[in-house]
């Protein structure tokens, strides 16, 4: 019935399928060593398609053995190899992109930022809870990184199509809160600032959830965003009411 193109390890026996008509029927055989001895088992064509690991049976001979069947298996793994890189240098790109944009955000009102807090932001009343200067930059970071992540999440499971509802609301968002910062700081407008930072609490919370029902992982990394922008926003109106 022919011979294994790729022998096995000694003792390990040979199994393997041959495509075979006959009497108006297909027929694979399979044998195996068993203590020296043969044995030849006539399987349905429809059964022995699954009676390997590969689950293959090609036109004319097909022999299949745990050898060819590991051989197989290497060659394949080595032959998508170069899509699976590529995939993968798609994928770090588009992560730094996210993270790049995000942290576009806040350089928009660094300038007005680094002008105001001693001109006029440290001039105001302010609750006595309010955190020190310096925790908004460590804070932001850590947020701005875990917002990156979580987007990439998204893409990474639905893609630009699936997800671009959930892309678009994240997008929203980071727009909403790159205005924040020119609102309150360069208009010196903290009631305008508060309305504001109700519509970003609101798109934050729509974005969450559309994150969640993609992959919930992405969903919960946009918790402690969420969280912090309530705390700001309490925090915003706190100082707009003192300063009335």
């Amino acid at each position: 019935m022919g011979g294994c193109p790729v022998l096995p390890a000694p003792g390990e026996g040979c199994g393997y399928r041959r495509q075979q008509k006959g009497q108006g029927a297909t027929y694979a055989e399979k044998s195996a060593a068993n203590g020296g001895k043969t044995q030849v088992q006539r399987i349905p064509q429809g059964l022995a398609s699954t009676s390997s690991g590969t689950g293959i049976l090609n036109s004319g001979n097909a022999i299949i053995c745990p050898a060819c069947d590991a051989a197989a298996r290497g060659f394949f793994a080595l032959s998508i190899l170069p899509r699976w890189q590529g995939f993968e240098m798609r994928s770090t790109a588009i992560l730094i992109l996210f993270v790049a944009l995000c942290f576009c955000a806040p350089l928009v009102g660094v300038a007005l930022t680094r002008r105001a807090i001693p001109l006029w932001y440290s001039q105001l009343n302010k609750p006595s809870w309010t955190p020190p200067s310096w925790v908004f930059g460590p804070v932001w970071t850590a947020l701005y990184l875990t917002m990156a992540v979580a987007a990439w999440l998204v893409w990474s499971r639905a893609g630009w199509d699936r997800g671009a509802l959930a892309l678009g609301l994240f997008a929203l968002q980071l727009v909403l809160n790159t205005l924040w910062t020119p609102i309150f700081f360069g208009l010196k407008m903290p009631g305008v600032a508060f309305g504001e930072i109700v519509l970003l609490w609101s798109s934050i919370l729509a974005t969450a959830i559309a994150f969640w029902r993609i992959t919930p992982t992405a969903g919960w990394l946009m918790v402690p965003y969420l969280g912090w922008t309530t705390f700001a926003a309490v925090l915003n109106l706190t100082i707009w009411r003192m300063n009335l």
